[in-house]
This record gives structure tokens, C-alpha cells and sequence, in this order.
């Protein structure tokens, strides 16, 4: 795990050694050491969400966003820095509302293409290559339910069904009476 951006006069590694708290290295291009503990503990790692875009047009990223149901597909961009890491970062997330457990990834983007109408809570964190993490970030937003699936919706067309089908019928009740 530990390369030129460490301090290393190279990354091809002939040979390691360990002599107390002193890691030797042999390279092709000389011999150094370093105290692997120093490393890790100066080490820190910290994430940020870059951008959040829903269908394709940037949202802010204050706030809670309150989105129609057609605007269900979302994309996160974020990023972390780890200067000692050189790149090497594994996100973990999970999105509360559909996930239970977390998933890793090597990317900076999340893409959820057809999300459900729901609340949903980003939690994403980072963790650098001498495995400290970083802080857990989140990102809440809501997808509105579409109006024919509320309550109110059903309960209206129930109603209107109701009086329709008594309409007809005092209809036809009043038609029979005439004619009798």
C-alpha cells in the first residue's frame, strides 16, 4: 500500500523488512525506511458532495429537495482528500429509504435512474488506503408520490364511483316508477 506518494524513491518493491517500529524498503532506484505508525496517524481523509443532479439539471446541495415523481432519476458526484492515499479511496453508501446495508465502491458518482416515489437519506463516507474513514456525510431528499396513488385521490374517486352508481339506480328507479 505504500508507493512514490509516500515517500518511496519508487513503486517497484524488491524487498520489505520490519525492525521495531522502522519499515525498511529495497527499490531499484535505493533502500529507505519510515515509521509506518507516523504514516497512519498523520493520515486523514475527508469527502464532500461535489454536485447533485436530477434529470440532468444541477440542484443545490442545501437543503432538503422535494422533487415531482417524474424527476426520478439522480446522480451524486463527490470527492475526497486524502493526500497520503494517491487516489486510492473505497466509498461505502447506502441510501435510507431503499438500502439496509451498505455497499463499497472505487467511484465518485451514484447513479439511481428510477427511484421510487419515497423520503430517502444518502449517508456516504470514505475511507483511504490505511483504512481511517472519513465523516459520514448526508444528502436527504423527497420523491412526491404522483396524485392517483394518494389517499385523497382514491378516496374522491370512491366517492364519485358511489354516487354515480346511486344516480343510475334512482335513475332507473324513477324510470320504472313512470312507466308503471
Amino acid at each position: 500500500k505504500y508507493g512514490i506518494s509516500d515517500g518511496l524513491p519508487s513503486d517497484n518493491i524488491n524487498a520489505v523488512t520490519q525492525s521495531g517500529k522502522n519499515v525498511w524498503v529495497a527499490t531499484p532506484a535505493g533502500i529507505t525506511f519510515f515509521n509506518e505508525q507516523e504514516i497512519n496517524s498523520n493520515s486523514i481523509c475527508n469527502i464532500d458532495f461535489q454536485a447533485v443532479q436530477v434529470s440532468g439539471t444541477e440542484q443545490s446541495l442545501a437543503g432538503n429537495l422535494s422533487l415531482p415523481f417524474r424527476d426520478n432519476n439522480i446522480s451524486f458526484s463527490y470527492n475526497s482528500i486524502s493526500f497520503k492515499s494517491s487516489g486510492q479511496m473505497v466509498y461505502w453508501y447506502r441510501l435510507v429509504g431503499l438500502d439496509v446495508n451498505w455497499k463499497q465502491t472505487p467511484f465518485t458518482t451514484l447513479n439511481y435512474p428510477t427511484l421510487p416515489s419515497g423520503s430517502y437519506t444518502l449517508e456516504l463516507y470514505a475511507v483511504n488506503k490505511f483504512g481511517k474513514p472519513s465523516k459520514l456525510v448526508r444528502y436527504s431528499f423527497t420523491i412526491n408520490t404522483p396524485f392517483w396513488r394518494t389517499f385523497w385521490f382514491w378516496v374522491t374517486c370512491s366517492l364519485l364511483t358511489i354516487w354515480l352508481v346511486a344516480w343510475l339506480i334512482t335513475r332507473r328507479y324513477r324510470r320504472l316508477q313512470r312507466q308503471a
